[in-house]
C-alpha cells in the first residue's frame, strides 16, 4: 500500500445499535430480517454514542443511533429485545434515559478519528457553522483571544430555545438520571444569578456538584444536582447557538500575547455586532467541543489584525528579540478580504522616499520570511543581522528627537517616517498605507510587518536613513498568474509552515509596483531545506480551464 493511500481514512465503519447491552438482554430471532429490510438501499442518519475496539477484528466498532426515513431504528428494534430479568429491565431503563457520552456527533460533520480515551464528547449535534462562512454575532462569553464564544445573532432562536427549556425545566426532578451525569453529559441546568433553564454540558463533577457550560452561550456555571434536568429530544436536536472560537494567525506554539491585551480585546469585542469569518476548526485539547480559528471584524475593523501589535513571537537566533518581526505572519486561509489593510488607494500610490531594496534579477539572497500573508504576498528580510542592528541603533536615536507636528500633519499614504512599536517601545522605519484622523497604518519597511500608530508617535527620517535601502521586501512566488488560475484553500497554512522560522534561499525571476500598495514587489523562487517551494505548491494550484481563459481573454480584447 503506497503511503497516500494509507492516510485515507476507511470509507466503512463498524457499528452496533447503541442502547442494547447483550450482557443484559438477546434478540428474538425476528430481528434478524426486520432489522435488514428497515436499513438496506436507505439513506441513513447516523449519530456515534460510543467506540471500543472490536474483540475479533481489529477495527474499532461504534454504538450508534440510526435514522430512517424519519423513524429512529434503535426505538423500533425494542420490541425484539429481550432483557434477561426485572432487575436488569430496570438497570436497562436508567441507561436509555442517561446521555450517553462518547463522539455523539453527526457523522457528516466529524472524521471517525475518535480514540478509546476520549468519551467525553457531548450529544448535541455540532454548531452550524462550516470553514469559509461568514456570520452575523455577539461574543456570549469573552476570555481571551485563544478562547472566547460567540452568539448567533438571531434571538429568536434563542428565545425559542429558552421557552422549550423551561417548560422542560418544570419536570419532576429524576435523581437516577441526576446521578448518571458525569463529563461531557447533558443537562439541563439551573442559572442561579436569573432563575432560568438552560442547555448545558457537563465540565466535571465533584459528590453533589456539577460544573457545567451552557452551550448556547459559552459561560461557566457550579450547580447543585438537584438542580438539573433531563434534556428532550426536542432540544437535543437543535445545534447550539454559540460556537467556541480562538483568533485565527496567532499560534501558540510560535508565540504568546502581551498581558495588555485581554482588556483591550474583550472592550473591543463585548456587547458589539460582530462578523466573524470561519478558516479552520479543530477539537478543543480540554473540552470536548470543537473550536473554530476566526478572522472577527467589528465596527469595521478586523480584530485579528488589530490584536497584532500584543502578539509577541517566540525569539529566534537569526532576528532581534525586540523587533516587530512577526506580528502580522498571518495563518491558514488568508484571502484577498485579509489584504485590505495593506492597501493604499491607487490615486495616492505615492513611491517611497526610501531606496529601493538591492534586489536584481537572478540575484540570490539568503533571507528569513518575515511576514507571510499568502503565496502571492509576504515579506523577506536579508539574514544580515549587522546591517539590521545599526539601523535599529540610528532608529532609536532619530526616535528620540522632539515631535514636530508640522511634519506629522503632512503624513498620507506612501510617506515614510519613524514609528513607535508599542509592543516593544522601539523606534522602526515605516511607510504610511493609510490615515484615519490621528492614526496611522503603517508598514515597518524592514521587517513587513503592520501597526496602527498614533500620530503623536511619529517621526521624521534623517537623510541617512532614508539613503539606506530596506531590509526587507515584498515577494510573491513565481510561477503562477493570477489571471490563470487560483489557490487551494489548503494553501495557505501549509506554505505558512514551510516557510516561517526557517532559513530560506530565494533568487528573484521578475519585479514590478505592487498595484495597491507604494512598493516594489519581486516574483521569487524560493528554496527551503533543499527543496523548491515554488513546485511544492503546484499541487496547490487551480487553473482555469481553457475556455474560461478564453472568454476571459476575448472579454479583456
Amino acid at each position: 500500500m503506497p503511503q497516500s493511500l494509507l492516510d485515507k481514512a476507511p470509507q466503512a465503519f463498524l457499528c452496533s445499535l447503541n442502547g442494547f447491552d447483550d450482557s443484559k438482554g438477546s434478540w428474538d430471532d425476528n430481528v434478524y430480517d426486520d432489522f435488514y429490510n428497515l436499513l438496506v438501499d436507505k439513506p441513513l442518519r447516523v449519530t456515534v454514542f460510543n467506540m471500543e475496539d472490536n474483540s475479533e477484528a481489529a477495527v474499532p466498532q461504534y454504538a450508534v443511533e440510526v435514522e430512517s426515513e424519519g423513524m429512529v431504528v434503535n426505538t423500533l428494534m425494542e420490541k425484539y429485545w429481550n432483557l434477561f430479568s426485572t432487575e436488569h429491565a430496570k438497570t436497562e431503563m436508567a441507561q436509555s434515559e442517561t446521555i450517553l457520552q462518547s463522539g455523539q456527533t453527526e457523522l457528516n460533520m466529524t472524521q471517525l478519528n475518535v480514540s478509546t480515551g476520549n468519551v467525553n464528547t457531548c450529544v448535541y449535534k455540532k454548531p452550524d457553522i462550516s470553514k469559509n462562512d461568514t456570520v452575523e454575532v455577539y461574543a456570549s462569553c469573552i476570555v481571551e483571544p485563544h478562547f472566547f464564544w460567540c452568539q448567533y445573532a438571531n434571538t429568536e432562536d434563542i428565545n425559542k430555545l429558552s421557552e422549550l427549556a423551561q417548560e422542560a425545566g418544570r419536570a419532576q426532578q429524576d435523581m437516577m438520571f441526576a446521578e448518571t451525569l458525569g463529563s461531557g453529559s447533558t443537562c439541563l441546568a439551573l442559572f442561579s444569578s436569573d432563575n432560568q433553564w438552560y442547555r448545558a454540558q457537563v465540565i466535571q463533577r465533584t459528590d453533589d456538584t456539577l460544573h457545567v457550560m451552557f452551550i448556547d452561550y459559552g459561560n461557566e456555571s457550579d450547580v447543585d444536582i438537584k438542580n438539573v434536568r433531563s434534556l428532550p429530544q426536542s432540544l437535543l436536536n437543535v445545534a447550539p447557538q454559540a460556537f467556541l472560537c480562538s483568533l485565527n494567525g496567532f499560534d501558540t506554539s510560535k508565540g504568546s500575547w502581551d498581558d495588555n491585551v485581554y482588556d483591550d480585546f474583550y472592550n473591543l469585542l463585548v456587547d458589539k455586532p460582530l462578523r466573524v469569518t470561519v478558516f479552520n476548526m479543530e477539537d478543543n485539547s480540554e473540552i470536548a467541543l470543537p473550536q473554530y480559528a476566526v478572522q472577527i471584524e467589528c465596527e469595521n475593523v478586523v480584530v485579528n489584525y488589530a490584536m497584532q501589535k500584543y502578539w509577541k513571537p517566540v525569539a529566534t537566533e537569526h532576528v532581534m528579540t525586540d523587533s516587530p518581526k512577526t506580528e502580522n505572519s498571518l495563518q491558514g486561509g488568508q484571502t484577498e478580504s485579509n489584504l485590505t489593510h495593506l492597501n493604499v488607494s491607487k490615486g495616492n500610490a505615492n513611491a517611497s522616499m526610501y531606496m529601493k531594496p538591492k534586489m536584481s534579477m537572478n540575484q540570490t539572497e539568503s533571507v528569513y520570511a518575515t511576514c507571510i500573508v499568502e503565496p502571492y504576498f509576504f515579506w523577506c528580510q536579508y539574514t544580515n543581522t549587522e546591517d539590521l542592528n545599526k539601523l535599529s541603533e540610528l532608529t532609536q536615536e532619530a526616535g528620540q528627537a522632539q515631535q514636530d507636528m508640522m511634519f506629522a500633519e503632512t503624513l498620507g499614504p506612501g510617506s515614510p517616517c519613524l514609528a513607535l512599536f508599542s509592543s516593544d517601545n522601539q523606534w522602526y522605519r515605516a511607510q504610511v498605507i493609510q490615515r484615519t484622523g490621528n492614526t496611522l497604518n503603517v508598514v515597518f519597511i524592514d521587517y513587513g510587518n503592520e501597526s496602527d500608530v498614533d500620530i503623536s508617535n511619529v517621526r521624521s527620517v534623517p537623510q541617512s536613513l532614508l539613503d539606506k535601502a530596506p531590509q526587507a521586501f515584498l515577494c510573491s512566488l513565481s510561477g503562477f498568474d493570477e489571471s490563470k488560475g487560483s489557490w487551494d484553500d489548503q494553501v495557505y497554512e501549509d506554505f505558512y509552515n514551510l516557510l516561517v522560522d526557517k532559513p530560506l534561499s530565494v533568487t528573484v525571476f521578475s519585479v514590478k509596483d505592487h498595484s495597491e500598495i507604494a512598493a516594489p514587489q519581486y516574483a521569487v523562487e524560493v528554496k527551503c531545506d533543499g527543496l523548491v517551494v515554488n513546485t511544492l505548491m503546484k499541487k496547490y494550484w487551480k487553473r482555469l480551464d481553457t475556455n474560461h481563459a478564453l472568454a476571459e481573454s476575448l472579454k479583456s480584447g
